[in-house]
């Protein structure tokens, strides 16, 4: 009896707390989407099956880079791989890890050490959402790249954890960080809205609606304290972006018209069989010809050129 006591009432008010929840991100964070793609429920999307990552990849010879492979790197039998990590102090912490395949140190984001065109295959599994500058990131990727770039992200219409309540990512939040290069500037926000979903997430299986008032009414300190302790205890954990099928097939699309130096081979959502049972968008990307824009900042430059180019060009042109 008391198991239906508690119950009931709790289920009566999962409907009540969404409301609320979404009615409270539209104050918090006014003109921005809340909770669930709706492409996540309107469209049946095509998963399949578990698979391995290393399956993917058909290559017989050649040289690879993992990235962020903590203490779990994808096998390749014929590949000579290289793994990159921020530090090899950040593996030790990394699920405990006590990985020694770090061969280069550097930021996943530039690959700076990297020369142009280096590898045949660069790899990186659930490494993108936790880079403050995505499309610096994709774009440094395809620049290590002489053939292949493939990267797996976790689904967010599936997560099994807070990101399914945070706002959506739209592939033109991801330009404006590149283009005005405020990633920074964002970081501390990305940081808070992970928290507060993080926070609701721990509450959702009652879903109380005391949860969404003292997550989303929480004052910025408070918000604060719960980044900091996330942090120290989770130091690579913090998810700054979240991903759906649908938002990353049009950032890829929006990206080939800035930068057509890559073809998009195959993008699948996959059932998931990790460890946290996230179902995984995987993506796997060719490289049409090779670039040489080293740093950032000039792939920044180079791109916004393009762009100006590209707008002088749609005013010129007359309309029919």
């Amino acid at each position: 009896m008391y198991v239906l006591y508690v119950l009931i009432p709790m289920i009566q008010c999962r409907e009540e707390c969404s409301k609320r929840w979404e009615e409270k991100w539209s104050r918090k964070y006014p003109g921005r989407s809340w909770g669930i793609d709706s492409n996540c429920l309107k469209t049946k999307r095509r998963k399949i099956a578990y698979h391995g990552r290393e399956e993917w990849i058909h290559m017989k010879s050649g040289k690879g880079i993992e990235i962020g492979a903590c203490d779990m790197p994808i096998q390749f039998e014929h590949l000579e791989m290289d793994y990159l990590d921020k530090s090899k102090e950040d593996v030790v912490l990394c699920f405990g890890s006590k990985n020694k395949r770090v061969t280069i140190v550097d930021d996943a984001s530039t690959l700076g050490s990297i020369p142009s065109n280096s590898y045949d295959l660069v790899v990186a599994a659930h490494v993108l959402e936790h880079q403050d500058n995505v499309i610096q990131t994709l774009l440094a990727w395809l620049r290590v790249s002489r053939s292949l770039v493939y990267f797996i992200v976790p689904d967010i219409c599936e997560m099994r954890s807070g990101d399914q309540y945070r706002l959506i990512t739209k592939p033109t939040h991801f330009f404006e960080e590149f283009f005005q290069n405020n990633s920074k500037q964002n970081y501390q926000q990305h940081l808070q809205e992970a928290a507060i979903g993080a926070a609701y997430f721990n509450f959702s299986g009652h879903a109380l609606p005391f949860a969404i008032d003292g997550c989303l009414d929480a004052q910025p300190k408070l918000l604060d304290n719960i980044v900091q302790n996330n942090l120290a205890r989770y130091p690579l954990a913090a998810h700054l972006h979240t991903f759906t099928f649908f938002s990353l097939h049009q950032l890829l699309h929006r990206l080939q018209q800035f930068s057509p130096t890559f073809d998009i081979l195959r993008i699948d959502i996959v059932q998931g069989d990790n460890i946290f049972l996230h179902d995984e968008i995987r993506v796997l990307l060719r490289k049409k010809f090779l670039f040489h824009h080293h740093s950032s900042a000039k792939l920044r430059d180079f791109f916004l050129k393009k762009t100006q180019h590209l707008h002088t060009v749609e005013r010129k042109t007359p309309r029919s």
